[in-house]
């Protein structure tokens, strides 16, 4: 009899501390994904763009969380190396990192190049944080959902307050165009409000009463400022990834009926945000961009437009094939588009202005690291949709396919502004990507069970060391971002009160 109760005591014991341990997990879990979600609300730091501060950030959140883990060797999942040498996702982003990192060699502007090259390294560095500390914890999805729903809510409220402010002291035109959030730029701030819709849906279709009203709320204001920026690409994200939501929610509740009331939720909210930015336009009485949501969602299968940006896009299309004509197997180097297009733009317009990016990131990647490297990345897509359909279609269990439907809304909603622009040197883009590839790698079920290998710990260790070296070049970066700032604002002045002479703005500049 008291071997019955030792042995009850000692269930009990253990009970507790598998709680607590798993209290513990879900905790720095969520909090890393709080510390990620930051970069949304980063102020600039004087930088004259907002990529040098974020990147640098999530260097620094690499190191810290690098560290953590080397030190914490419970959270880091037996056999991981194993996983990575077998997961043909995981080993088709090495090797896409590997085509990059030989670009180095080649690039005609090294700095070009090993500034490209640290920011996707910085972001692969994140990936395998966020991999490792949601291992066996896709349970909470749903709650990471909700986490995101918030962040939306307050990004888009404190954006709606300072477009009602600028609206009031200037005009409705001014303050739409001033609609780029913490991005710097009106289209990003669009497509990265379409990268978390998909976070909305699933909660939505999943929590109850106060939850679901706040997502829905969230859902409403985030459609709202993604029609009013007048982003095509983002207005074909947002409704492509509607439908397949819709398709693929029908096909996981095929025996279930209540789910036409989730349907009816979400699609009035949209209604509502689609009539409400109407609108808006209407009284901006503007003729061009913000005329209305329908005026320029039927520029999108326009074939022949006089709209300039749908033309400078083509134009850098058309260069970007003629750079990879004249180099097809290396490419130009990364990073260095913006030196090499110039050959082509020169003759093409009429003003200082030079493009950063084709606005492709696959014609961009074959163009600065070769076709091979582009057909890498593209391979990644590619895999990444046949296994999420696989799942979403063969795969009996609900949670399995609830993941699998919110990595293909991921899939789609990065894959098509991937087409239009480059969320590649964007790190809120980039977080869209990172969960497209840990939900789609932890989820699926033909990885093998993990086996022990006792050099586990060289991962982590080996991230800290990649992290250290992106937060140097990143630092720079942003010192060099400041400098450029610092003598935009001394030369808007009198020549007489320039505060900077030439020999201070060379020691400035970082190595």
């Amino acid at each position: 009899m008291s071997k019955q109760v030792k042995n009850k005591s000692e269930d009990m014991i253990n009970k507790d501390l598998d709680r607590n341990s798993n209290i513990f997990n879900e905790t720095i879990l969520f909090f890393f994904l709080i510390c990620i979600l930051l970069i949304d609300f980063l102020p600039q730091f004087g930088s004259v763009e907002i990529t040098a501060p974020q990147f640098t950030y999530l260097s620094l959140l690499n190191i810290i969380t690098g560290v953590f883990l080397f030190k914490n060797q419970q959270f880091i999942p037996p056999g991981l190396t194993f996983l990575i040498k077998k997961n043909t996702l995981i080993k088709g982003y090495i090797t896409f990192l590997f085509f990059c990192s030989l670009s180095l060699l080649y690039a005609r502007n090294f700095s070009l190049a090993i500034v490209s090259f640290m920011n996707i390294a910085t972001v692969f560095c994140l990936f395998a944080n966020l991999l490792i500390l949601l291992h066996n914890k896709l349970y909470l999805i749903y709650k990471i959902a909700f986490l995101i729903g918030i962040s939306v809510l307050v990004q888009t409220y404190i954006e709606l307050n300072h477009f009602i402010g600028v609206a009031k002291n200037s005009s409705i035109v001014d303050a739409l165009a001033e609609l780029k959030g913490n991005t710097g730029n009106i289209n990003i701030f669009a497509a990265s409000l379409v990268g978390k819709i998909p976070f909305l849906l699933i909660g939505i279709t999943y929590f109850s009463k106060w939850k679901k009203w706040i997502l829905l709320l969230s859902l409403f204001l985030a459609a709202l400022l993604i029609f009013l920026t007048a982003s095509r690409a983002s207005y074909l994200g947002l409704f492509a990834e509607i439908i397949l939501f819709v398709l693929l929610y029908i096909k996981i509740n095929i025996q279930q009926k209540p789910y036409y009331v989730n349907y009816a939720a979400i699609l009035i909210s949209l209604g509502i945000a689609f009539f409400t930015a109407n609108i808006i336009f209407e009284k901006g009485k503007d003729t061009a961009r913000y005329q209305s949501v329908t005026n320029r969602v039927l520029q999108i299968g326009a074939t022949k437009t006089k709209d300039a940006s749908i033309n400078a896009r083509l134009t850098y299309w058309d260069n970007a094939l003629q750079i990879i004509k004249e180099n097809p197997i290396l490419g130009i180097g990364m990073g260095n588009w913006k030196i090499d297009a110039m050959p082509y733009e020169k003759t093409q317009v009429n003003n200082l202005i030079i493009s950063d990016h084709p606005h492709n990131d696959f014609l961009e990647i074959a163009a600065e690291t070769g076709v091979l490297n582009s057909l890498v990345y593209l391979f990644i897509f590619i895999f990444g949709l046949i296994t999420n359909v696989k799942t979403v279609f063969k795969n009996r269990n609900y949670e399995a396919q609830i993941i699998a439907c919110l990595a293909l809304l991921l899939l789609t909603t990065y894959g098509i502004d991937a087409f239009f622009n480059f969320p590649l040197y964007r790190p809120t883009m980039q977080l869209n990507f990172c969960f497209f590839l840990v939900l789609t790698i932890l989820n699926a079920k033909s990885i093998e069970p993990y086996k022990s290998i006792n050099y586990q710990l060289f991962v982590p260790l080996l991230l800290i060391i990649i992290s250290i070296a992106t937060f140097y070049f990143s630092f720079s970066t942003f010192k060099a971002y400041r400098l450029i700032n610092d003598t935009r604002i001394d030369m808007a002045q009198e020549e007489v009160n320039y505060t900077y002479t030439a020999q201070e703005i060379i020691d400035r500049i970082p190595n």
